[in-house]
């Protein structure tokens, strides 16, 4: 009775230990590649924002060193799908020292990309007041 046991026990797996053990393997690999699926879409979008963050910086440091500020609304789009809006107001006029007065304007920009997704930006500076 022993010897037949051993040999049983020697023969290896049965069909359905193999087939519980793929259905587990297949189960992992499906989980795993869920986990990679989403992280391979939250990269992109990440890299999607740090180049609509960029833009908008670079179009609020433009509107911030322009000697006279162009006041008003402006927009436009970039070839590769992200839109802009750009907005300067003078919110005050302040007197100086030397008699000139100064104005404070408020710059905001925003990018927009993809189905809604948004940066938003606002600046500060003073500079000579724009005639209304």
């Amino acid at each position: 009775m022993t010897s037949e046991r051993s040999l049983v026990a020697e023969q290896g797996f049965t069909l359905l230990e193999v087939i519980v053990a793929l259905a587990i393997a297949a189960a992992g690999l499906a989980v795993l590649a869920v986990i990679l699926g989403g992280s391979l879409e939250s990269a992109a979008r990440s890299g999607s924002r740090e180049d609509a963050l960029a833009r908008a910086r670079s179009r609020l440091e433009s509107a911030l060193v322009l000697t006279r500020p162009v006041i008003g609304r402006q927009e436009g789009a970039d070839p590769d799908g992200y839109r802009w809006l750009m907005e300067t107001r003078q919110i005050a006029t302040l007197p100086s020292g030397n008699g000139a007065p100064l104005a404070f304007y408020a710059v905001d920009v925003e990018v927009l990309w993809g189905s809604g997704a948004r940066v938003h930006l606002t600046g500060r500076r003073f500079g000579p007041p724009v005639a209304p």
